[in-house]
């Protein structure tokens, strides 16, 4: 009984007294919260950008090893069904480096053999999109200060 009444105090103690030492809490200023500037209740209205291939970081890769962006609007071109795939109108041209118009064919390894010997997009390529997105002329939210990336 005595350990409990010494138990019960000693909390009772703790609880009423702050610890030596403790400081009180201060609030956080929601500005620091984010990577952005401002505060996190803001909602920032995104700068335009046009697809007009001028200035697209998408004419070149986006990121190390990843697939080049598209450095064109798309909306014409969709969707990609089973039966349609506009982009191959223009980029159907195995392993071809320019094709009409300049512009890139697409690389040999995204074709299978078809019918008759000649070849075909594989359906593992056949969607355009999964991998190749459509670039834009804007600024990097966030600077990436880390260094490039051997070629």
């Amino acid at each position: 009984m005595k350990r409990v009444i010494l138990i019960a105090s000693i909390a009772a103690a703790l609880a009423a007294a702050p610890l030596a030492g403790a400081q009180e809490a201060k609030p956080v200023d929601d500005a620091s919260l984010g990577l952005q500037k401002g505060s996190v209740f803001d909602v920032p209205t995104p700068k335009p950008f046009s697809l007009d291939g001028a200035g697209v970081k998408g004419a070149a890769q986006g990121a190390f090893a990843a697939p080049p962006l598209v450095p064109h609007a798309v909306d014409e071109y969709a969707p990609i069904t089973v039966d349609k795939n506009a982009c191959l109108g223009c980029h159907d041209k195995p392993g071809a480096r320019k094709v009409k118009g300049g512009v890139p064919g697409a690389p040999a390894g995204h074709y299978a053999k078809g019918g008759a010997g000649k070849p075909k997009v594989s359906g593992d390529y056949y969607n355009c999109e999964l991998c190749h997105a459509p670039g834009a002329d804007v600024p990097d939210p966030v600077a990436n200060t880390a260094p490039k990336p051997p070629r």
